[in-house]
């Protein structure tokens, strides 16, 4: 390899843009993954301004380069997003003169040979606090509702007006949710669904999600990895709580900067106990907190109409995965 002494470059090796032919280091320049992920949402608002969300964006129009007829990109976030499109998952990286480049699906054999169909969880990139799933800019509107239905156990509905995938708010209007946790590690929440991980993960400014088996059931925890969830979380108690005269909890160990920014994040982990973020503060709800099982999926809802009085009695009612307390 010859190195170039007069070449300034990326020298932080697993960075998108690793380059060892250079000698001197810049500063602030090398590209992680979460800097790749980013360049690849900037790059498709420019390069797409009209994006229509039904519509998905032809990843190919970013290759640089092929082997075997498979092309290369310069982001790991445009060869993960063409995978989605061609039908499989993640992303391999090629060398060449060098430098790093990046192939649709998880190896070389896949891209060019048989591929994994991807699911529908791997083509959500987020849900909204409101149930209504945004879907990855790879996937078009006919995919859409083929994996909104897919999705039809989890309680979610196509709406063919609006165009979009949704929690079924179901016809008489009750509000529902699925918030209730599964469990704690390293003080971090295991969601029983990906939804509700996915928006804790926004509370805490991270994306992505990932599972954990808890105690026989698979559970989601915010952000792609634990130690990464545990980081942004930091050292703030969400269970040592003082009661008001109204309905409201304060979180005792919270000082008023760390209200701010955590007491709507605490609040979520209240939501299975029948509480609220209102804006301002955590209120008790009007109702007393039910459950039903809708769609086969344990579901929380708000109004005191629901079936059972707890998670865990609609949980073992209602599906066939038990968790054993």
């Amino acid at each position: 390899m010859k190195v170039n002494k007069n070449k300034i470059g990326c020298l932080e090796p697993g960075s998108t843009n690793y380059d060892p032919t250079s000698a001197i280091a810049c500063v602030r320049c090398c590209i992680d993954d979460d800097l790749d992920k980013e360049l690849t949402k900037m790059r498709d608002v420019i390069s797409h301004p009209n994006y229509n969300e039904i519509e998905k964006i032809d990843y190919m129009v970013y290759s640089v380069n092929e082997i075997d007829e498979q092309p290369l990109f310069t982001l790991k976030g445009q060869a993960e997003s063409y995978a989605l499109q061609i039908g499989c998952l993640g992303y391999h990286t090629h060398e060449i003169k060098e430098k790093s480049f990046y192939m649709a699906c998880s190896d070389h054999d896949k891209a060019v040979g048989e591929r994994n169909k991807p699911t529908a969880n791997d083509c959500i990139n987020q849900i909204s606090t409101d149930g209504e799933i945004k879907w990855k800019k790879a996937i078009g509107y006919d995919k859409q509702m083929e994996y909104c239905s897919d999705m039809k156990k989890d309680g979610y509905i196509w709406n063919r007006r609006k165009k979009i995938c949704l929690l079924n708010p179901k016809t008489d209007k009750v509000r529902i949710g699925n918030y209730s946790i599964l469990g704690y590690v390293e003080d971090v929440p295991v969601w029983y669904t990906k939804g509700a991980a996915l928006s804790y993960g926004e509370l805490l400014k991270c994306n992505n999600s990932h599972t954990y088996n808890m105690y026989g059931t698979t559970g989601y925890i915010a952000c792609k990895e634990l130690s990464v969830a545990v980081s942004k979380r930091g050292e703030i108690n969400c269970l040592d709580i003082q009661e008001g005269l109204v309905g409201e909890i304060s979180f005792s160990r919270l000082s008023p900067t760390d209200i701010r920014t955590y007491g709507q994040l605490c609040c979520m982990e209240w939501n299975q106990k029948g509480y609220h973020w209102n804006g301002l503060g955590c209120v008790k709800n009007q109702e007393p907190l039910t459950w039903s099982c809708i769609d086969e999926l344990t579901t929380e809802i708000y109004d005191g109409s629901g079936g059972y009085k707890t998670f865990r009695e609609c949980y073992n009612s209602c599906e066939v995965n038990k968790i054993n307390y």
